[in-house]
């Protein structure tokens, strides 16, 4: 920039300039006109004229910045990803990297000169450091932004140059955690590396298991790769102590992800953990990096036992079915509360009548209290815990009816229930989140007088309007899926529509079917049957009610079903009942229950826990730890502090960094 430093001399040194330059055209007079004397004159008048300039005193003026005085940024990706081999490089690519942050670096000294050199890496965090030495290309993510967003809000506070990035373009967090973009410094990319050459990669792990108990558990992987187009890559599936249990080859696909699925065997309820790896065959590979050849997988088959409560108004065949398939399954546990006698009219005219139904005649009881007395039904409990439970008949308390999962009522009269009871078989299920099954029978749905009652409000199909005396129709009956029923594994017994098919085909027909209304608008049709005009009505009917779920089974008599089976060795209807339990009972909360918070890639897990108390209150004043046992190394526990956002949940982060069965 030029200024002048004698401004007051500029009007007299125009003044003079213009008088000197008249002169001279004067003196030359009429030989001006050629062109000799004109460039002489010119040189005459551009001499007067740099003199006249230094009467004004002309000064050309920097400014620069004071050595030291602002800071400039260094900011370095120390992920795992810098030690990738790009295409045609003999040397990772932080051997590319790490001459740049040298101190003998060029551009290091020159900057140097000017500001006061700051660096700093990223990769899960931000963190300072002295020189290059203390790079070491490790980290298990990349958090662009935060580490940005950081530095911005240092640089707030700091006179700030700029920020020069040295990165591979790769970001595992998102930049708009940045929340002010006009307040960070300047910012200089740097771009190392580039494409792989050849590298192979699985994808993220997708686990399916279902209620269909001839399905397997799938792991379901996609597979992308760079440089293989056509070339056989091999696919291991590995348990968690490292037996293979499965191998697949494939042909590679530059162009798009090639899905490929493992069935896995997890016969044994808990937790299992399994291993894919994927590498080429043939020839050496030669990838980029072998760190994404590996994934973990985690299939929960549950921790049960799911208790299941049984209540029927008289003894029949359809709970000796339904406790032998229950038998099977260790993850369901059968509580049968059955009523074999009814309540009988008592009278007390004679002194020291006995009060107590004569069924109990001739039996030496010596509990007089256990015996039911006549105006009480007697009962008849299978499978309890200990001999306190259903001692006093159907639960009458949240307590006591929320400690089981499902609930199924076969062939019972409304009337069976107090009030009080049937409003808490409807919190069971909407606030509990339990299941309930409706049995047909001659006294179930409409026959059974549970129009307009709480009970009736959870079934998926209406009963107002259905006559309570009106006959049910008579068969026989046919069994047939509805398009529903096909798409739910749990209905199903066969792997193939085929052999489903030729099932139903083979199945015995029904006698006893339930009179029941439309079904509800929320609810699904899975299952109907038909006359032999081939009239349908509703046979199977679902819904969803509150947190849980409720069925109705509108067939009276499907023990039928296991009388007539082609092959006394396999039980259709054992299967059917089992799966149809563990649907009731997928989804039932448990009192304690922990989940893992999703969360960006490498950052710390955040585990919550959450609790309820007996009738499935959220809990405030518990105390909580976890035992955590890592994939090699021995246990630790980890403290949960209630959460700040969640009623009755506790939280903890858990810095996962071996990959591996946690």
């Amino acid at each position: 920039m030029i200024t002048w430093g004698a401004t007051s001399w500029a009007l007299p040194a125009l003044l003079i300039g213009v008088v000197l330059i008249a002169l001279v055209v004067w003196s030359y007079g009429a030989p001006l006109r050629s062109r000799a004397h004109l460039v002489a004159a010119s040189f005459k008048a551009a001499g007067l004229v740099l003199l006249l300039l230094c009467l004004v005193e002309p000064m050309v003026r920097s400014v620069h910045a004071r050595p030291g005085a602002n800071q400039l940024v260094v900011l370095v990706d120390d992920s795992a990803s810098l030690a990738v081999h790009d295409a045609g490089a003999d040397e990772p690519r932080s051997a590319i990297l790490i001459p740049l942050l040298s101190d003998e670096a060029p551009w290091l000294a020159r900057v140097g000169q000017d500001f006061e050199v700051r660096r700093h890496v990223f990769d899960r965090r931000t963190r300072a450091i002295s020189g290059p030495a203390e790079l070491t290309f490790t980290g298990e993510a990349s958090h662009l932004g935060a580490a940005l967003e950081q530095l911005g809000r240092r640089a707030s506070t700091r006179p700030t140059a700029g920020i020069v990035l040295f990165t591979d373009g790769i970001s595992t967090d998102t930049l708009e955690v940045i929340d002010d973009w006009e307040g960070l410094p300047p910012i200089h990319p740097v771009l190392i590396g580039g494409a792989p050459e050849r590298d192979l990669a699985l994808g993220p792990i997708e686990v399916t298991q279902t209620n269909f108990e001839q399905a397997p558990v799938t792991l379901a992987v996609d597979l992308s790769s760079r440089g293989f187009d056509g070339e056989r890559v091999e696919l291991e599936l590995f348990d968690r102590s490292g037996v293979r249990l499965e191998r697949q080859v494939v042909h590679a696909d530059d162009e798009a992800t090639v899905e490929v699925r493992f069935d896995a065997p997890p016969d044994a309820t808990g937790l299992h953990f399994y291993r894919l790896r994927a590498g080429a065959t043939g020839r050496d590979a030669g990838e980029a990096t072998l760190a994404n050849n590996e994934r973990w997988a985690i299939v929960d088959r549950g921790a049960g036992p799911y208790r299941v409560l049984y209540v029927s108004g008289r003894p029949n065949w359809e709970f000796k079915f339904l406790s032998r398939a229950t038998s099977e399954d260790p993850e369901l546990e059968l509580v049968g509360l059955i009523r074999i006698a009814r309540r009988q009219p008592k009278f007390t005219f004679r002194a020291g009548a006995d009060r107590r139904n004569q069924l109990w005649d001739g039996f030496d009881n010596r509990d007089a209290d256990v015996a039911e007395e006549l105006d009480e039904p007697v009962l008849l409990r299978l499978g309890t815990s200990d001999e306190f439970e259903l001692r006093a008949g159907f639960p009458a308390t949240a307590e006591d009816l929320f400690a089981y999962h499902a609930i199924i009522i076969d062939d019972l009269e409304a009337s069976f229930f107090t009030p009080d009871q049937q409003s808490l078989v409807e919190e069971f299920v909407s606030r509990r989140g339990g299941g309930f099954l409706a049995l047909g029978g001659v006294e179930s749905f409409a026959g059974g007088g549970y129009a307009r009652t709480p009970i009736e409000g959870l079934l998926p199909v209406y009963l107002e309007g259905v006559a309570s005396d009106a006959p049910n129709p008579t068969g026989p009956w046919s069994l047939s899926l509805t398009r529903d029923g096909w798409l739910e594994p749990w209905v199903r017994l066969r792997a193939t529509e085929e052999a489903e098919r030729q099932r139903l085909a083979d199945m015995p027909t029904f006698h006893t079917l339930n009179r029941v209304g439309t079904p509800k608008p929320a609810a699904q049709v899975l299952a109907h049957v038909l006359d032999r005009g081939n009239r349908a009505r509703p046979a199977l009917v679902v819904q969803r009610f509150g947190k849980g779920r409720s069925a109705a089974l509108t067939i009276g008599d499907l023990w039928r079903w296991d009388l007539q089976r082609p092959d006394p060795t396999v039980s259709d209807l054992g299967a059917a009942w089992r799966q149809t339990l563990r649907w009731l009972v997928a989804d039932v909360p448990k009192r304690v229950q922990l989940t893992l918070v999703p969360g960006a890639a490498g950052d710390p897990r955040r585990l919550r826990a959450t609790v309820r108390d007996e009738v499935f209150d959220a809990m405030h004043d518990a105390t909580l730890e976890l035992t955590v046992t890592p994939p090699t190394g021995a246990s630790f526990p980890l403290v949960l502090l209630p959460s700040a956002t969640v009623a009755g949940s506790w939280e903890a982060k858990l810095s996962a960094r071996e990959a591996g069965p946690w």
